[in-house]
């Protein structure tokens, strides 16, 4: 089954953002409890996260003053359209209790499951790049090779093997999911994983060889009017890691490190002028084109421990947003 990802941007009412905050550390809570299933029990979705952005500074002096959304995302299988019906039908009182802060939301006494639906879909915006870690595997199969996997552990921790050989440990592993008929999903076929696709690389390839002096004096022009006409003239930031306060860190990391696998979002401005905007479209087409064609194998950039990552570009490609869910601390992934 198709994975896919989705984002969803509304507005919050201004004066209700603390409201929506306490309510969205409730349902943290709930979450780090083992409380709130309402999402697992859908069967068909990888990770979820609401973040509220603009209710503070975008990045270090920052002077605009900005009006409070909230972002929601999510990494499911199948079609957006099923998804959000689901969501909608099976998680109503989540959504309600989240979603009564933001902007035009309907009035919880009229609301409906389609009313849910159309306004969580009006609201969605366009991904630009988006990386599956493990295409084709779906939130059930993981399910099963997890129960597969916990399985045989136990039964190899049920008795003594010393002296035993290895093959013969194979066969009676094998004999002891026969005798089960919770495994039987292990007799169907293989599920197709994707393979890196060496035919439209190679035409690529040569199409880029026979176009070199075409595109390679032109990408040094460009090269050369980004950096003198535009990255020179910027003041850079002068804050560094060193200068921030260490208590500060410390309860960054403890609010980000709270599970075995965790997620880090990434809020920045687009710098002004046509010419970037052109480079960093370029670079994510570039990027949408490497994770379909070679970083299909569970690795980006030879990381295995990412799940999912995107990009999102909004407000008139003037913002940029990164998600990613990943194995580990905070620290060990960046």
């Amino acid at each position: 089954m198709k994975q896919n990802s989705i984002t969803i941007l509304v507005p919050v009412i201004p004066d209700r953002v603390q409201e929506l905050l306490s309510q969205l550390a409730e349902v943290k809570h709930n979450a780090q409890e083992g409380i709130a299933r309402d999402f697992d029990e859908l069967a068909l979705i990888h990770y979820a996260r609401w973040v509220v952005i603009d209710h503070g500074k975008s990045w270090i002096n920052d002077d605009q003053k900005r009006e409070p959304k909230l972002l929601f995302v999510i990494d499911y299988d199948g079609k957006e359209a099923e998804m959000l019906s689901k969501i909608c039908e099976k998680s109503s009182t989540i959504l309600d209790l989240i979603y009564v802060f933001c902007t035009d939301y309907p009035p919880l006494n009229i609301i409906t499951d389609q009313a849910r639906k159309a306004f969580l879909h009006d609201h969605v915006i366009k991904d630009t790049a988006v990386y599956i870690g493990a295409p084709g595997r779906s939130v059930l199969q993981i399910r099963k090779e997890k129960k597969l996997r916990n399985y045989i552990r136990a039964f190899l921790d049920s008795r003594s093997w010393t002296g035993v050989s290895a093959q013969t440990v194979v066969e009676a592993i094998k004999t002891q999911l026969t005798s089960s008929t919770e495994f039987d999903f292990l007799k169907d076929d293989p599920i197709a994983m994707p393979k890196i696709n060496y035919p439209v690389l190679i035409l690529v390839g040569l199409l880029a060889i026979l176009l070199l002096p075409i595109w390679l004096p032109i990408l040094i022009c460009w090269m050369l009017v980004l950096h003198f006409f535009y990255e020179r003239k910027d003041v850079n930031f002068t804050r560094k890691r060193s200068q921030l306060d260490d208590d500060f860190l410390t309860e960054l990391e403890k609010y980000e490190d709270w599970q075995n696998q965790n997620q880090f979002t990434q809020l920045v401005d687009m710098k002004e002028g046509n010419v970037r905007l052109i480079s960093i479209k370029f670079m994510f087409m570039l990027s949408n084109f490497l994770i379909k064609m070679i970083f299909n194998q569970g690795k980006l950039m030879g990381i295995p421990t990412i799940h999912f990552a995107k990009w999102v570009m909004f407000e008139k490609n003037s913002r940029v947003l990164f998600f990613s869910n990943f194995d580990g601390s905070w620290q060990q992934y960046l």
